[in-house]
């Protein structure tokens, strides 16, 4: 059985990462890693059959290594609207079929003018329609009542405000 990364990293379909012990992205201690796992359970496999652990990294926008943050990971992350901060909203699937009883009907009297009532509409069918669109592993997230974007609720890999968090085994 090999150890070797990059032979693992080609026989898995994996990318090889360097990593730092340094908070700060700068080089020190560093070591090789595997990240691109498609599922927490594809990184179990692996970490299982080559004899290492599935840590946590992350990475800020600029930094060439990525930080061994020494934390072990025992599922994929899961992604809430919380994490990016007040005004922010998350919907899924469920939450279809109740959008326009919650979301829309009682606010339509709060508007002074057609243009108002007409551009609240426009965003909210925008939401509706993102909504019907997901996935059962997806959600949609607004900011102040407005689509943001469609986003895994788990993954492997997740980025937001110049830092990545990526699940890896090393």
């Amino acid at each position: 059985m090999t150890t070797d990364f990059y032979t693992i990293a080609e026989i898995e379909n994996l990318q090889v990462i360097e990593t730092t012990s340094a908070m700060n992205g700068y080089p020190q201690s560093i070591k090789k890693a595997l990240i691109g796992f498609d599922t927490f359970e594809q990184a179990e496999r692996i970490a299982n059959e080559y004899g290492l652990s599935i840590e946590l990294f992350t990475k800020n926008d600029g930094w060439q290594l990525y930080y061994r943050t020494n934390n072990r990971a025992y599922s994929a992350i899961v992604v809430s609207a919380e994490e990016y901060g007040d005004n922010y909203m998350s919907f899924t699937k469920s939450d279809y079929d109740d959008f326009y009883e919650n979301e829309v009907k009682g606010m339509i009297g709060d508007f002074d003018s057609f243009d108002e009532v007409e551009s609240f509409i426009e965003n909210k069918k925008r939401v509706y329609e993102a909504i019907e669109d997901l996935e059962d592993d997806e959600m949609v997230l607004t900011y102040q009542g407005e689509y943001y974007d469609t986003v895994k609720k788990y993954t492997m890999c997740h980025y937001y405000d110049t830092k990545t968090t990526v699940i890896g085994i090393i």
